[in-house]
């Protein structure tokens, strides 16, 4: 695969606006919003390599994440939350699920410092366990269901990232990538009354 096709496919994934059952990265005053849609954030969350330096001064490097968080609850009051950290199937089982939790603590910690309703949101490391999925039309891999194309839904395991890792390591890095996400999840809405 080619460079400029990395870089569509790095374009499209950055410009989604809603799919998924639902994903919504941009929404307007009409979009209509169910338990259990996910709001995939355009600032994903970023940590250091260094275990040790997780709790330190991570959050730093997060601060446009952790705002967008903050605008989200704001903008819809009537919702409570569950924000959830993936990792990708790099390293092991255990070890990525004590990672995702260690993140998930870390942020918790950063939203409550700002001021976030901790009534209004619950936080989980979800580890490794489920994958992101990707749809393929024609030869590309997008993150997003496209409406007007017949797609095939791809999980993304860690056997299918890896059949790539010879021949396209950018596409692989780029699919453990997209494993590797912070998304808050919709768990109540109440009615106005």
């Amino acid at each position: 695969m080619t460079l400029i096709r990395h870089l569509i496919l790095v374009c499209c994934f950055l410009s989604r606006i809603s799919a998924y059952g639902q994903e919504h990265y941009v929404t307007t005053s009409d979009t209509v919003f169910e338990v259990n849609d996910v709001f995939r954030l355009q600032h994903d969350f970023r940590f250091p390599i260094c275990t040790r330096l997780m709790f330190a001064d991570s959050m730093e490097w997060n601060h446009e994440a952790v705002q967008e968080i903050l605008a989200i609850m704001e903008a819809h009051p009537e919702m409570s939350f569950q924000l959830e950290v993936h990792t990708d199937s790099r390293g092991s089982e255990a070890g990525n699920q004590r990672v995702s939790e260690v993140r998930s603590l870390t942020i918790r910690n950063a939203l409550l410092r700002k001021g976030c309703d901790s009534s209004r949101i619950e936080f989980a490391g979800m580890g490794e366990n489920r994958p992101m999925v990707v749809y393929q039309v024609e030869d590309s891999l997008l993150p997003q269901k496209p409406d007007s194309y017949d797609a095939e839904a791809i999980v993304l395991t860690n056997d299918f990232i890896m059949s790539f890792m010879k021949s396209d390591p950018l596409l692989a890095e780029y699919l453990h990538q997209l494993n590797r996400r912070t998304e808050l999840r919709i768990t109540a809405i109440r009615k106005e009354e």
